[in-house]
């Protein structure tokens, strides 16, 4: 259903409602009765559908807009980074991309004991974003994995979302949560998930550690990657991310020790072995 089908069903909802002032009393209120069951359908469809058309984001849009920031970044390495040692996994940094984003990033001890209340709930607030001073502040006490998402995610907002008002966030290293978030929250998760592991920089280290840019599972494959699990890697379900963690925080294969792709990305495993299936660098039956 597109944006005008939903305007449509609006009027025709407003039309209906219209006619009970005309209508005698028994009649307006058997109507109203018909009228409350049209309208909570009608009301249903309409969240649903603008749902899913919000929901749809533009992942390619967001990639892209990443990559021009970090183009920024490297061409402003001489301010951001005097130190900068040639490795391109120095430079994903929440405070160097709040920079570009023209934000003042800080990190302040004690943020967390000012929770904000969210879904029935008080909640340690991990960084918050406000437009109007240009500001970005994150609470340092968590780990880095931790601290290093929140601030990219908090950039998110600035970049993606024109926000007017201070906005606050718990904290987050790209783990799902158990619950359904608003669209606008789904888009920052993925923006500071492709700034912290860009499309490119993880296909190369992938490829650096397994030798291939998509890796197909067999029972080789999984006794050299994590032994102690290969039945359960074998036969793991295809939705699952069973075989994505194994890589994520794999660090030794064939006798040779590296960092994990977690490690070296410096994120959560989960937040990895997500971007790992958003890639399909896993080959799945």
């Amino acid at each position: 259903m597109d944006y005008h089908s939903i305007i449509a069903r609006f009027i025709v909802v407003c039309s209906i409602q219209g006619t009970f002032a005309t209508l005698p009393i028994r009649s307006r209120i058997r109507s109203r009765q018909k009228f409350d069951i049209f309208q909570h359908i009608v009301v249903r469809i309409t969240f649903y559908t603008q749902y899913m058309v919000i929901t749809a984001m533009n992942r390619h849009r967001i990639e892209e807009q990443v990559r021009k920031l970090q183009i920024e970044i490297f061409r402003s390495v001489d301010s951001l980074h005097p130190k900068y040692g040639g490795n391109p996994l120095e430079l994903l940094e929440p405070r160097f991309l709040a920079r570009v984003l023209d934000f003042h990033y800080t990190e302040q001890p004690g943020l967390s004991e000012q929770p904000f209340p969210y879904r029935g709930r008080r909640m340690a607030t991990a960084g918050l974003i406000d437009p109007q001073s240009r500001r970005i502040v994150v609470e340092p006490n968590f780990s880095s994995e931790i601290c290093r998402f929140t601030g990219a995610h908090e950039c998110g907002h600035g970049a993606l979302h024109p926000l007017a008002r201070m906005h606050r966030d718990l904290p987050l290293d790209g783990s799902p949560l158990n619950h359904v978030r608003s669209p606008m929250e789904r888009e920052a998760d993925f923006f500071a998930a492709a700034f912290l592991m860009p499309r490119k920089l993880v296909i190369e280290e992938f490829s650096k550690r397994f030798g291939t840019r998509k890796l197909a599972f067999s029972n080789t494959v999984a006794q050299l990657i994590c032994p102690e699990r290969v039945d359960k890697l074998l036969h793991a379900d295809g939705k699952s991310l069973e075989r994505e963690k194994a890589l994520a925080s794999c660090r030794i294969t064939n006798g040779n020790h590296f960092p994990s792709l977690s490690q070296a990305f410096r994120v959560s495993e989960t937040a990895m072995a997500i971007r790992i299936k958003e890639l399909s660098l896993v080959e799945w039956p």
